[in-house]
């Protein structure tokens, strides 16, 4: 796959993976973070910059900008993007792929030949097409700490959160400030959680959760796998480093296996924006240009 270029607007798992599966086999993977960084590079955090085990372990192989592709000017460096593109992957809603004229329709008008994949918790057509999910991959469990699990709210999905349950006055509250603090006051998050689901049916919070974009679904548990000697006999992680980490970090080499081209780790996951201005000065922006694009916080 050498030679083809792949932008990774991918979050959480799905087009993540999917991605660094095409950069593991040879492609080259741009991921394009928010300004402040997506939320998934934050769940479980291990770095010493916050960034977390699950970021870690599906973005080896990339390299990462930073954009905001709602301003005019961000529309701009997106279209240039595009245009060296080879494939777009994404997992997010479709409304939200219109919004950042991400949907095929906008990209093919940009460049006719491009691939776009993308992957939602529901898929369409369908009166879910629109809601995100989460707790299905397993994401409750692994930031839980026992009965009953609960879900660490990466920060955007805390604001809807909070003002659905009527708990406004707790995005100010320094409790639940950021993703360590809201794991660490967990019980209490899930007692007032406990308290809403009460007075509905399971049907009813599911619906008034998904309405409101936030990740709601049946509990299941992962596969409690990764540390089994089979699995490090077997070759199936490699230890890479990682920018503040005490120690490397066991990633998952991929799952698909070819003989004769075998996919690899060859470059452990980006920081936060890393390769910003090197891609910037590949589709045409000088110093000054690039310097502008930073104070208007366009990248």
């Amino acid at each position: 796959m050498r030679g083809i270029r792949v932008l990774d607007f991918g979050r959480y798992i799905a087009a993540p993976y999917c991605a660094t599966l095409l950069a593991e086999f040879g492609a080259e993977v741009i991921r394009v973070e928010k300004l402040d960084g997506s939320e998934d590079r934050f769940v479980a955090p291990v770095g010493a910059d916050g960034e977390g085990a699950l970021f870690l372990q599906i973005n080896r192989n990339k390299k990462c900008i930073t954009l905001n592709p709602m301003k005019p000017e961000g529309q701009e460096v997106m279209r240039r993007l595009v245009m060296t593109a080879d494939v777009v992957v994404a997992n997010l809603p479709p409304q939200t792929l219109a919004a950042m004229k991400l949907d095929y329709e906008s990209l093919k008008a940009i460049k006719p030949d491009i691939i776009l994949t993308s992957a939602t918790a529901f898929d369409g057509p369908g009166p879910w097409s629109d809601r995100v999910g989460q707790v299905m991959a397993g994401a409750v469990y692994m930031t839980g700490t026992g009965d009953p699990p609960y879900r660490a709210a990466g920060h955007p999905l805390f604001i809807r959160w909070a003002k659905l349950m009527g708990e406004d006055h707790w995005l100010t509250d320094p409790r639940f400030a950021d993703d360590l603090k809201r794991g660490e006051n967990g019980p209490v998050i899930s007692e007032r959680m406990a308290r809403w689901c009460a007075e509905r049916s399971s049907q009813e919070a599911l619906d008034t959760l998904g309405a409101a974009m936030i990740p709601a679904g049946p509990v299941l548990s992962p596969q409690q796998a990764l540390d089994h000697p089979h699995i490090r006999a077997a070759g199936f992680l490699q230890d890479v480093d990682y920018p503040g980490l005490p120690k490397p970090a066991p990633l998952a080499r991929a799952a698909v296996r070819l003989s004769e081209t075998p996919g690899e780790i060859v470059t452990r996951p980006p920081t936060l924006g890393e390769h910003t201005d090197m891609v910037l000065v590949e589709l045409g922006y000088d110093a000054a240009a690039i310097a502008a694009l930073l104070e208007k916080r366009i990248v």
